[in-house]
């Protein structure tokens, strides 16, 4: 994009503030996902929604979001990826997905402590014990992480996390030298935990408690192969909550491609008031680009509760409100290029380049709607006289 040096270089500031937390086209907060992405990464390690708990949610959630681990009398704070809080109402984590994630936390939970207190048996490399224990802990703690994702299962990074933590095509583990590969048999090599090792009972439980967190990751890894078709076809049946997670972190760029064309318009000396003045002349009246925008800020916002409340009923509803608005950028698009009498800063290519984003993130919103299932009603036409 070539450089106009008739308007000023483009700058914005990292808000606090959530994007769409308020304001009209008039107002924006382009830099607002700074606090959503803290927001997230608290609830995600957490399990709760932080801005909305008091002191005490959040200190117990702290204190079961760590396990104190004890290791020659120095303490170190595993994380549990296991409390992520779960509302299918808020188009979060439902159905097979669930059973999955919950039997993952469950295997985090346990696992990860065993792992961390392990102790070589004879021998060993203190170089390339820690090393490999911090890895083993990370790929299960992932693991755990990646069965919570709420857009819906993705095998490619499964498969990924379980072939380093058991290897190429694992098989049940038991007392063998040979029983798996990944992370969890180089372990067993450098702390030699091994049953022909065993000389003393404090021998027998590490050993012990390597074996239970193998085979619980194992146990994981044939639940999750004996399901994986299910989340694996691209003609797969998506889950309600996942679908409606996806369109929200649609509609997320919708709202934040609204907002930065807003801040553009400023940059080019395009403000409020022209917009407010900016006219599309439609077959069926007219309509300003100020008042498009506003109904953009309008349907981000309640698509959420339309949703929640009208369930499937509400996607056709929804999906005509995106489809018109999208129509509506396009044909501004269009009235951008070819009016001589728009404000000229609308003429630049960092203003048409917004518009033009703001489109295909339209776009996109669209096609998600489309995605939602349509054989599960029936809509019955009826003449009131």
């Amino acid at each position: 994009m070539p450089f106009d040096d008739r308007y000023p270089i483009l700058t914005e500031d990292i808000s606090s503030e959530l994007p769409g937390s308020g304001g009209s086209s008039t107002t924006t907060n382009p830099g607002g996902d700074f606090q959503r992405t803290v927001q997230d990464t608290l609830r995600n390690v957490l399990g709760i929604r932080v801005a909305t708990a008091d002191a005490s949610t959040v200190s117990k959630a702290l204190a079961n979001a760590f396990t104190i681990v004890d290791a020659n009398g120095v303490q170190s704070y595993v994380l549990n990826q296991t409390s992520l809080s779960i509302d299918a109402s808020n188009g979060d984590v439902t159905g097979l997905q669930k059973v999955l994630m919950l039997e993952a936390q469950d295997v985090v939970k346990t696992c990860a402590p065993l792992i961390m207190g392990l102790q070589p048996i004879g021998m060993f490399n203190p170089e390339d014990v820690e090393p490999l224990r911090g890895l083993t802990v990370q790929a299960l703690q992932d693991l755990g992480q990646e069965f919570a994702y709420a857009g819906g299962l993705r095998p490619q990074i499964l498969d990924t996390l379980f072939l380093n933590l058991l290897g190429q095509n694992p098989v049940k583990p038991g007392e063998s030298v040979n029983w798996a590969g990944g992370y969890f048999a180089s372990l067993q090599g450098v702390m030699n935990l091994y049953k022909t090792q065993i000389r003393f009972t404090d021998d027998e439980r590490i050993y012990t408690d390597f074996l239970t967190a193998a085979h619980m990751t194992y146990n994981l890894f044939h639940t999750w192969n004996v399901n994986r078709a299910e989340f694996s076809s691209p003609d797969k049946d998506r889950y309600l909550g996942e679908l409606q997670y996806l369109l929200s972190r649609a509609l997320d760029v919708v709202r934040e491609k609204r907002n930065m064309l807003v801040v553009i318009a400023n940059s080019v000396f395009v403000n409020p008031s022209d917009l407010s003045n900016f006219y599309l002349r439609l077959p069926d009246g007219e309509l300003t680009v100020g008042e498009i925008l506003d109904a953009i800020d309008n349907a981000v916002a309640k698509t959420p509760g339309m949703l929640k409340q009208g369930g499937l009923w509400a996607v056709t509803p929804i999906g005509e409100t995106l489809h018109k608005l999208e129509k509506l950028i396009g044909q501004t698009i269009e009235h951008v290029n070819n009016d001589p009498d728009v404000p000229s800063g609308c003429k630049t290519d960092r203003f048409k380049s917004a518009l033009i984003e703001l489109h295909k993130a339209l776009d996109i919103a669209t096609k998600r709607v489309d995605t939602f299932p349509k054989n599960r009603m029936t809509l019955t036409s009826a003449t009131f006289r």
